[in-house]
């Protein structure tokens, strides 16, 4: 049985007469020496787009560079408490200043007044100070200096060396000073270098030894948190760049926590909430840092 079905299916594949659907020459796998002689290339309809696609490209970007080069930044936006009547506020701010050339936004907390030209954004903070109101600003953008950290440098280098070396590499710095231990306030063979912001910042992380000394370059750690302004105690700027109403780190009260006349074994209130949030030794570390601070405060 098994040699009679092989013979059948042998005369099956061979029977002319075949039932069996008959392909077509193309869909028959090419033989090898078919592959050598269809073998051709078709030319590409789309190359033209392609070489309009890199014309544009060529130009495009060129305009688009000297275009965001020749955008000046804006000026930081104010921030202003305690604005009653807003109508006669606009109306007053309008005469030194064109209607179209600010913006405001009102917040639960503030009014914020973005406007487009410095030379506007000084005529409303000479007019805000000028009428004793309060608000808050911030630095501009453009002024904001590179801080960095320079390890491994013995602690009694001397910031002026410092300065030197870096500026004759190119670099222009404006402040340098030894970080210390927050424990006893002993000096760490740590730095914190201020520079002005230039193309040629990325470099300074490349510097392996500056005054005979094999030095690391890096960024610092980022804070914790937002900064606290030391004059207003509120969140979200700085001391610098305030003009609200003082308060007290110690009683709460409105005037500079360096000259409050309290008792030192008296209870602290907090300015924001009027709470005993303060331990005796934190309180006296902060006042320390105010008095530190002040001594170094720039103004509006």
């Amino acid at each position: 049985m098994a040699a009679k079905s092989f013979n059948n299916r042998v005369t099956t594949n061979t029977n002319p007469t075949s039932s069996k659907r008959n392909l077509s020459s193309s869909s028959l796998s090419p033989k090898p020496e078919d592959k050598k002689s269809k073998i051709f290339i078709t030319p590409n309809r789309y190359s033209v787009l392609s070489t309009l696609n890199d014309s544009n490209d060529n130009t495009q970007p060129n305009k688009t560079q000297t275009h965001t080069q020749n955008i000046p930044s804006k000026p930081p936006a104010v921030y202003i408490k305690g604005v009653r009547n807003f109508s006669s506020f606009t109306s007053n701010l309008m005469k030194i200043i064109n209607t179209t050339e600010f913006i405001c936004k009102s917040t639960p907390s503030y009014l914020i007044i973005q406007t487009h030209f410095f030379e506007h954004y000084r005529l409303l903070i000479k007019y805000l100070i000028e009428n004793s109101m309060s608000f808050h600003t911030y630095q501009q953008y453009d002024k904001r200096s590179l801080r960095v950290v320079i390890r491994n440098l013995h602690s009694s280098t001397s910031t002026e060396d410092i300065i030197t070396s870096l500026s004759e590499l190119g670099h222009q710095v404006t402040h340098v000073h030894n970080i210390k231990r927050s424990s006893d306030k002993s000096p760490l063979p740590l730095f914190f270098v201020d520079l002005k912001k230039a193309t040629n910042n990325m470099d300074l992380y490349k510097i392996e030894y500056l005054l005979h000394t094999k030095i690391v370059v890096e960024k610092p750690h980022p804070r914790k948190g937002p900064p606290q302004c030391h004059r207003c105690m509120s969140y979200g700027h700085t001391q610098s760049y305030c003009n609200h109403s003082p308060r007290c780190i110690r009683c709460g009260e409105e005037h500079r926590s360096e000259v409050c006349t309290m008792s030192p074994e008296s209870p602290a209130r907090c300015a924001l909430c009027q709470g005993n949030n303060y331990s005796k030794n934190d309180l006296v570390k902060v006042v320390a840092k105010l008095k530190r601070k002040s001594e170094n405060l720039t103004v509006l």
